[in-house]
């Protein structure tokens, strides 16, 4: 997503705004000022993608989703190697967590008012 910033995206993310209710004022402010926006997050809840859908629509603009088709053990591989990167800035994220969003999902459609749900391989 960082990568998308040269492109002239605005890059919102709960690791960097802790809240979800801060990403999703940061979305609108962005989509208001006539900005692209990328939203770097898990949102494994219909409920919680519903507010960057309601925002996208209120606007007037498509909204992509790509999920990204990754499975357990790469997710903890790239874990591992995120913590040892950032030399412990950051920390490693607790298995109990994978469970928990394991727990939460829900399979993204276009049903919700994407234009578009890709999946990344």
């Amino acid at each position: 997503a960082k990568r998308l910033i040269s492109a002239g995206y605005s890059w919102i993310n709960q690791d960097t705004l802790k809240k979800k209710e801060k990403c999703f004022a940061e979305a609108k402010k962005e989509v208001a000022a006539g900005k692209s926006v990328v939203i770097d997050n898990t949102n494994p809840e219909k409920d919680t993608r519903a507010n960057y859908v309601k925002i996208a629509k209120e606007h007037g603009i498509p909204i992509r989703c790509f999920w990204f088709q990754t499975t357990k053990d790469l997710a903890e591989h790239l874990n591992l190697f995120r913590e040892k990167h950032t030399k412990g800035g950051r920390d490693r994220i607790s298995s109990v967590v994978y469970n928990v969003f394991k727990g939460k999902f829900q399979e993204p459609t276009e049903k919700e008012g994407f234009v578009d749900v890709a999946r990344v391989y």
